[in-house]
């Protein structure tokens, strides 16, 4: 636990190392990063699309429709 609180707050390293640790994350939860900005991740679930943007230590969700999106399977999205 110390070394991982030192690698994610402790050094100069550290928003590199937050940020590969998310990146898996994300990849993980089916979030694909966007080609035209490295710091939007987009997921696509039957019709609605799921964007996250990476503000220095925010997360920003958005998703193109909200009444299908706590409907449909990109309810776990938002879970997580």
């Amino acid at each position: 636990m110390c070394k991982l609180h030192k690698s994610l707050y402790g050094l100069k390293q550290s928003l590199k190392a937050r940020n590969q640790k998310l990146d898996v994350f994300l990849k993980n939860i089916e979030f694909v990063k966007s080609d035209a900005d490295f710091i939007v991740y987009v997921a696509q679930v039957g019709d609605v699309k799921f964007f996250i943007v990476i503000y220095v230590d925010d997360l920003i969700l958005v998703c193109n429709n909200k009444d299908k999106a706590f409907a449909s399977k990109g309810r776990t999205f938002l879970k997580v």
